[in-house]
This record gives C-alpha cells, sequence and structure tokens, in this order.
C-alpha cells in the first residue's frame, strides 16, 4: 500500500522519505567543511577588535604589564584554530593543496618562524613563548588560507565592512551615552 513505503523510498507516490545527510551527499560534508572555515574567517575578522579573552596562565612580572607576561587565549584565537582546523579537513576532503607561496615571501616567513620556534627552549618563559610561536603560526596559516582561498579583494570586503560597522555602532553608543555600553565583557 502508497501510505506502508519504507523510511529510503524516494519514489513520487512515497509518504515518507529521509533527509539526506551532507555525509550521504556527494561533495556535501566538504563543501560543509568549506563554509565552516569561511564562516570562521569572518569571525577572525569580526573578533579581532575585541579583546575578550581567557587567562591559562598568570605570570606577574611588575612593571610590566600582564598582557605581556600572561598566557591568553582570545575569542579570535579561537576563531582562527577553527578556521584552521575547518580549511585542513576541506584540503584534505578534496584531495587539494594550498595556494604556493612565491619564494621572495615565504622564505622570509618561514625563517621568522624557525627563528622564533628555536628560542622557545631557550627562553626565560618557555609557556610564553610557546604561546607567542603558536600564535604566530596560527597568523602564518591565515594568510596562506587568504593566499589559497580569497579570490579577490570583494572577499575581504564583506567581513571588513561588516567589522567596521560593528566598531561604528559602538563607538556611536559610547559617544552618546559618554562612556561603556556594557560590552566589558567582550572587552570594549
Amino acid at each position: 500500500p502508497p501510505g506502508d513505503r519504507c523510511r529510503g523510498d524516494r519514489s513520487p507516490d512515497a509518504t515518507v522519505t529521509s533527509a539526506v545527510t551532507p555525509w550521504e551527499r556527494p561533495g556535501g560534508h566538504r563543501r560543509d567543511l568549506a563554509r565552516l572555515a569561511r564562516l570562521a574567517f569572518w569571525m577572525v575578522v569580526l573578533l579581532s577588535p575585541f579583546r575578550l579573552r581567557a587567562i591559562l596562565a598568570a605570570h606577574d612580572v611588575p612593571p610590566v604589564w600582564h598582557d605581556y607576561t600572561d598566557v591568553r587565549v582570545f575569542a579570535v584565537d579561537l576563531a582562527l584554530a577553527t578556521l584552521l582546523a575547518a580549511w585542513g579537513a576541506s584540503l584534505l576532503a578534496d584531495r587539494r593543496r594550498p595556494a604556493r607561496i612565491p619564494a621572495p615571501i615565504a622564505a622570509p616567513g618561514l625563517v621568522l618562524l624557525g627563528l622564533v620556534w628555536a628560542g622557545v627552549p631557550g627562553s626565560i618563559a618557555p609557556p610564553l613563548s610557546m604561546a607567542g610561536a603558536l600564535e604566530l603560526t596560527a597568523f602564518a596559516g591565515l594568510a596562506w588560507y587568504v593566499a589559497t582561498e580569497l579570490r579577490g579583494p570583494l572577499d575581504l570586503a564583506a567581513p571588513a565592512a561588516a567589522m567596521i560597522v560593528l566598531q561604528s555602532v559602538v563607538a556611536l553608543a559610547q559617544v552618546a551615552l559618554q562612556g561603556s555600553v556594557g560590552l566589558a565583557v567582550l572587552g570594549e
């Protein structure tokens, strides 16, 4: 009988059909990973002006300001980690390689990264040095993502415009109130 169709039957007269998950449709998960990477890129740009952070290890070294000595993770760092993980997974799923960076740009960047990582073991504060090296490496990954995935200036213009609008709204509200608008938790 027509009302007794099995769940997977997609015939025109079927009364019950199952939804196709992204993992079942050809290339679906690859597109989803690329979309997640793009969303994370937007979040990196939007969160970049905010100082929302968690302190992982506090190192009070007066008279040096604590942000220079604490090991911390900013919200933008989490967005960047999501971006790099999703982008890496999408590259693997698509079996493609990231863009090749020209040697005059790549060589100094790799030398700088090598020097930063070489300094970690001999540092007077190895956890802080490692955190700095990880952050610099992640931002090098962001540059590689931009070189590989962004097709032109318009791909950067939209998230940058959204960040500018967001910052403008906050700034105008601060001027109107002559003080904070209550976004201290975000690092206003």
